[in-house]
């Protein structure tokens, strides 16, 4: 028999990614919970397409934080200089 307890999580969008997301439940007449369950169960299972978006978002992410690393070592770098220099 399969557990139908229910979990709830509370996630925060950006202001324009959740109207968006609401227009789009609206359009096809889902709520914005049937959409991230059938969601998270695309994850769960395994699904090709999700797990492609995911990869693509750790990606992205990864590039996120090499970019953050490189400005703040830049930074780093200047303020060093900076204290260092004679003029």
């Amino acid at each position: 028999m399969v557990d139908c307890t229910k979990k709830s999580i509370h996630i925060a969008l950006l202001k324009e990614t959740h109207a968006g997301f609401k227009i789009k439940s609206f359009e096809y007449g889902l709520s914005m919970t049937e959409m991230i369950e059938e969601f998270a169960k695309q994850v769960v299972q395994g699904d090709s397409w999700a797990d492609k978006m995911l990869n693509d978002l750790v990606e992205a992410k990864r590039n996120r934080e090499i970019q953050k690393f490189s400005k703040t070592d830049a930074d780093s770098i200047f303020n060093l200089i900076d204290e260092e220099s004679p003029f």
